[in-house]
């Protein structure tokens, strides 16, 4: 699981042109809470 949300975190990053704004961490905590639901859901 952690390497999966590693790979998500990896692509968020390279994707975010606003990774040093105060906007990106919320936008990768709602990533992260999608991609947890995600693997619970079984998605």
């Amino acid at each position: 699981m952690s390497k999966s949300l590693r790979k998500e975190y990896k692509l968020r990053i390279s994707l975010s042109p606003e990774k040093n704004t105060r906007n990106w961490k919320e936008d990768f905590n709602r990533l992260t809470i999608k991609v947890l639901s995600g693997l619970l859901t079984g998605e």
